[in-house]
């Protein structure tokens, strides 16, 4: 039970982390950054919103077996470290958030990473 715990631990703090980075950094670029194609790939991302997990299932088993992942805590992890609902609310987040606010830190000399 131990090791099990220990386990869910493990991947569920990786996971978290990862989401929060990678989620943040897609959620601010759809946002706030002038690039072709941006309202294309926000429109993709609601269309895979559509599709049920379940669907997903073997096509994930497959390539994690051809990665030779099966049986690690990776298989558990590399599926779950984006997720497109998540990058949607960010996206939501910093439309609503004020512009003047990243302008302010601009001039104070912050880069676009910092900000």
């Amino acid at each position: 039970f131990t090791r099990w715990f220990v386990n869910s631990v493990i991947v569920s703090t990786i996971v978290t982390v990862i989401n929060i980075f990678l989620n943040t950094m897609a959620g601010y670029a759809l946002a706030r950054l002038d690039f072709p194609g941006r309202q294309r790939i926000y429109y993709a991302f609601l269309a895979f919103m559509m599709v049920p997990a379940q669907i997903l299932l073997i096509p994930n088993f497959l390539i994690l077996s051809k990665m030779g992942l099966l049986d690690t805590l990776t298989s558990l992890i590399l599926p779950a470290a984006i997720n497109i609902g998540n990058i949607f609310m960010m996206r939501q987040f910093f439309l609503s958030f004020p512009k003047d606010i990243e302008e302010a830190a601009e001039v104070d000399g912050l880069g676009r990473f910092a900000t």
